[in-house]
């Protein structure tokens, strides 16, 4: 399975709590980045400043009357988008206290914290220190590759008794990324095992399976 050490990009680009908000956005525009980690002095990351960070200046320009703003701090999240507005530094408008991954972080479980969190990149961290970054185009990434590059890589791991542990012999096809199985194997488990390892080959887009087996997995009860 794919790790975070696999995909992640370093040296990362960082800001300091007190980098001033136009060096944020020149940075950003100059590295052609969405967002940028906030690390302290120690190089722990404290926070991550995004592209919808610094838009808020823009969204929120002016001081609003003061009983509309305590109402709108009431019925909203309005007010924590206007306190970044009002930042002066990358500390000011940062997301505190960001989703952070280890270096052993499976590539799906990041995939999915993206896409429930609504985040663009997920920091990488080793010991206290940040090592590294998984941004939702590194991930996009393992989907460009060619189907004769990724049948390379199903045929290696076909061979490999440690990757699929099986006797009997098992035919592929690969196609716009799509793989499809067909053969047969000994058990179930067998055939789990032969989808699983396929589907974790980088630019696999689905596998469909027509794997049959021999005979059910031995039972884990004991017989009476």
């Amino acid at each position: 399975m794919m790790r975070a050490r696999d995909v992640m990009t370093a040296p990362v680009v960082t800001v300091g709590p007190d980098t001033p908000f136009k060096d944020v956005v020149s940075m950003l525009m100059d590295e052609d980045v969405s967002g940028l980690p906030v690390v302290d002095g120690s190089g722990a990351v404290v926070g991550v400043v995004t592209e919808s960070d610094l838009v808020s200046k823009e969204g929120y320009p002016g001081p609003r009357p003061r009983i509309l703003t305590a109402l709108l701090d009431l019925l909203s999240d309005d007010h924590r988008w206007r306190r970044k507005a009002e930042g002066l530094t990358a500390g000011d408008v940062m997301t505190a206290d960001p989703i952070v991954a280890n270096p052993d972080e499976s590539v799906p479980r990041i995939a999915r914290w993206m896409v429930t969190h609504g985040i663009n990149q997920v920091p990488v961290v080793s010991g206290g220190r940040l090592v590294g970054i998984v941004t939702r185009r590194d991930i996009v990434a393992l989907f460009d590759r060619p189907d004769e590059a990724i049948a390379a890589d199903i045929r290696a791991r076909l061979a490999s008794p440690d990757h699929t542990p099986v006797d009997q012999p098992v035919t592929f096809g690969v196609l716009d990324g799509v793989v499809t199985l067909e053969g047969c194997v000994r058990r179930p488990s067998q055939r789990a095992a032969v989808e699983a390892t396929v589907r974790d080959v980088p630019g696999v887009v689905a596998v469909e399976s027509s794997l049959t087996y021999l005979e059910p997995d031995p039972s884990v009860w004991p017989r009476p």
